[in-house]
């Protein structure tokens, strides 16, 4: 960020200004001499509709045209955001010569403490690189009022896609959980080294054996039990390694459990939905990674927050509710929300909604569905809001 110097501050019409470059000028709050002083009214814009303390966003500075044509050089603008609880944050850029406009970024200032802020962001002075002789310049603009929050950013110290989920008075008054879902498939993790285990779906028990290896066991249950599975419960089954997978067609889970036969025999893991954190904690803001499954900055997932399963490229539905109206300082409650998304990249999203009628009996609802593709460094991902 550059210095602005020699700028003299004109109280009374809110506006900055800058002195001439000369060696006979004097910082005494007001110009020298007869010299001429004259507005700038540039302009300011940027692509934010919502933005958190601490994250940075583009904005758009312009002067105009006529302004050009006087002066020729490179001119330096400074913005300003002004936060509600009075926080000041400010950034510069050079319009080079023959253009009217640029762009940078500045952080959003911080301040305040309720769920829903508010920001203004202007232009507020400019610099010349060559000044012209017996002339001082104000700067003015429009001011571009946007929407902002409390909420943390996650911090960028992996290449995880991270979430932060927050939500209106979250204190022991409203005690919003989270669960992740991934969509229409669950997955079972073979362990053990010997005996036999029982699958069951549903109250439909299905028989597995161990035979050499858990890999030949996870394929020689889907060999035998394929087509039953199928015929029953309309579930696609097949085998990737030591891990056994259910792909079905319907929205809501089908309940898949693993059981071993004695102390010793074949027994598994069950992925396909976590709750993030456990049920007696109550974290104000859930943080973990899609592709960590379960991975939480307070608290812990069930039933294992960091299996190999978790790290397979698909699509995780995140879901917000509440257990029963206990969780809630009255029921049935309209509780706004917020998601906020930090890439691996870097890149923000930020979401904002409302669960209306949110109570104990109105379920979990899905509200983003994020979709992993690819592994290690060729990783991507996508996300789909649904308020």
């Amino acid at each position: 960020m550059k210095n602005f110097l020699n700028i003299l501050i004109f109280t009374c019409i809110g506006v900055l200004l800058i002195s001439c470059d000369n060696d006979d000028d004097k910082f005494s709050g007001s110009p020298v001499g007869n010299q001429s002083i004259e507005t700038i009214n540039g302009t300011i814009s940027t692509d934010a509709e919502f933005a958190l303390p601490g994250q940075e966003i583009n904005f758009t500075a312009t002067i105009p045209a006529e302004f050009r044509a006087l002066v020729t050089d490179t001119v330096t603008v400074q913005a300003t955001a002004y936060s509600m609880g009075g926080s000041i944050r400010n950034a510069s850029v050079d319009i080079l010569p023959g253009e009217t406009s640029a762009t940078e970024k500045i952080t959003v200032p911080g301040g305040g403490g309720t769920f829903d802020l508010a920001f203004d962001l202007k232009l507020t002075a400019i610099a010349l690189k060559k000044t012209v002789p017996g002339k001082h310049f104000l700067l003015t603009s429009n001011t571009v009022n946007i929407a902002s929050g409390n909420s943390g950013v996650p911090s960028t110290n992996d290449k995880r896609l991270k979430l932060s989920i927050d939500w209106e008075n979250k204190t022991s008054i409203n005690r919003l959980r989270v669960k992740v879902e991934r969509v229409k498939l669950t997955t079972i993790t073979l362990r053990g080294t010997q005996g036999s285990g029982n699958i069951k779906i549903g109250t439909t028990t299905y028989p597995i054996n161990f035979s050499s290896d858990l890999e030949t066991t996870a394929a020689n249950f889907v060999s035998a039990q394929v087509s039953a599975i199928s015929a029953n419960h309309g579930i696609d089954v097949t085998s990737v390694g030591s891990d056994i997978q259910f792909k079905y067609y319907t929205d809501t889970p089908p309940v898949i459990t693993i059981a071993s036969v004695g102390s010793n025999g074949v027994r598994g893991d069950v992925y396909g939905e976590v709750n993030v954190g456990p049920v007696t904690d109550w974290p104000k803001s859930y943080f973990f990674s899609a592709s960590k499954l379960g991975t939480t900055s307070e608290g812990t997932a069930t039933p294992t927050a960091n299996s190999s399963y978790a790290y397979t490229p698909g699509e995780y539905r995140i879901k917000i509710g509440v257990n029963s109206d206990a969780d809630l300082a009255s029921a049935p409650l309209d509780l706004k929300y917020r998601l906020v998304l930090r890439y691996p990249n870097g890149d923000i999203k930020i979401y904002n909604g409302v669960y209306n009628n949110l109570s104990g009996t109105s379920g979990y609802k899905s509200v983003l569905t994020v979709t992993k593709t690819g592994l290690g460094d060729q990783t991507t991902y996508t996300d789909l809001f649904t308020p």
